[in-house]
């Protein structure tokens, strides 16, 4: 009886880790010390399995990797799950640092008619990128030395649609975004990093519990991924279950 009274009062106190809507990301990347397989691979315990490598040291600790904004980022490889795609999401905690370098990406695939997911230092807004079409919160909605859950899903149905979340909350659509699908290319995915023709464009600050889905979430999900992060049972790891895992 009073292990099934603990179990019923655990799940009142954490409803969103058994919510349906955020199971099987096709990437789902703690980036925190305890989840690291080896010195040099941050674990995917999503369904693609795509295990990250890091390049050039950026420094794995119990809130999340941390980036340098000069040359570090974590390369995912291909990420073909979602290429070819006609929704999916994107998902990550973040704390942006000081830097020289505008659009720090915190997701890309490193080719034009796929996807990059950043932050526009000048203007200090959340910025998505799709295959050719772009959006972007308002003006001084991201400010630096902050964490953020930050969070984008897209769909192509119709005319297409994009919305970007800031911890939880609606920050900007686009009901008439593109309405293609996400293009197809050999390059990796990095988070992190993106090459942009000769500028390369680097995330200084710290990023975490990284999840793609091969679907557009619903208000309702963002908001436990959300719920999920800020009450995690470890206070200090985002998303990570009590073994280390990513919490699918």
């Amino acid at each position: 009886m009073k292990k099934l009274i603990l179990t019923i009062a655990i799940l009142l106190m954490f409803p969103c880790v058994c919510w349906a809507g955020i199971d099987n990301p096709v990437l789902n990347m703690p980036l925190v010390a305890k989840t690291m397989n080896g010195p040099t691979t941050a674990k995917d315990f999503g369904s693609g399995a795509n295990d990250g490598t890091l390049v050039n040291a950026p420094v794995p600790t119990s809130n999340g990797m941390t980036f340098d904004g000069v040359d570090q980022y974590v390369n995912c490889g291909e990420m073909a799950e979602i290429e070819g795609a006609t929704a999916f999401s994107l998902s990550a905690w973040i704390n942006f640092g000081s830097g020289s370098q505008d659009y720090p990406q915190i997701v890309a695939q490193d080719a034009a008619n796929t996807y990059n997911f950043a932050i526009n230092r000048n203007d200090s807004l959340l910025y998505i990128y799709v295959n050719g079409e772009s959006f972007s919160t308002p003006n001084s909605s991201i400010t630096s030395g902050t964490l953020y859950h930050v969070a984008f899903t897209y769909d192509s149905a119709g005319a297409g649609l994009g919305i970007l979340y800031i911890d939880a909350d609606e920050s900007a659509r686009d009901d008439t975004f593109s309405g293609s699908a996400v293009g197809t290319t050999t390059n990796d995915m990095h988070i992190g990093f993106y090459h942009s023709g000769s500028a390369n464009h680097y995330f200084p600050g710290t990023i975490s519990d990284v999840r793609i889905y091969d679907r557009a979430l619903t208000q309702e999900d963002v908001t436990a991924l959300y719920n999920l992060g800020r009450t995690s049972q470890q206070g200090d790891i985002k998303g990570v279950g009590a073994s280390g895992a990513g919490i699918n």
